[in-house]
């Protein structure tokens, strides 16, 4: 009894590469578009983190354009007029200086002493 072998389809070893080599480049251009499109969305979570920014709902008060009673409320002496150097176009310098700090660094610690250093130039 003689043994039959199964035995695979020949392939031309010119098609077998070709199938090779399309393969592997199909994968290539799948990793390298994946690849973009991870830094497409790192650069549009940088961007958005530039530019946003989480407003809590208890200071839905909060202008910064004008001054809102709870401030006036809060730093008398600003607003009484006793003070010449505290006034409420200074209070307004101050708090929009120490706000535009935050929004450039939100992750930044920002220290009493820092902040007045920092106001002294203003």
């Amino acid at each position: 009894m003689k043994e039959e072998s199964y035995r695979e389809p020949s392939i031309d070893k010119k098609e077998s590469e070709s199938v090779d080599n399309q393969s592997e480049g199909k994968d290539e251009m799948q990793d390298i578009m994946m690849e973009e499109e991870v830094n497409k969305v790192d650069e549009n979570e940088v961007e958005y983190s530039k530019t946003s920014f989480i407003i809590p709902s208890c200071s839905a008060w909060f202008n910064i354009d004008k001054i809102h009673e709870i401030e006036m409320q809060s730093l008398p002496e600003f607003f009484c007029g006793k003070f010449p150097h505290k006034n409420p176009a200074t209070y307004m310098d101050y708090r929009n200086f120490i706000i535009k700090l935050y929004r450039e660094a939100p992750n930044s610690y920002l220290s009493a002493t820092g902040k007045h250093s920092w106001l002294n130039t203003i």
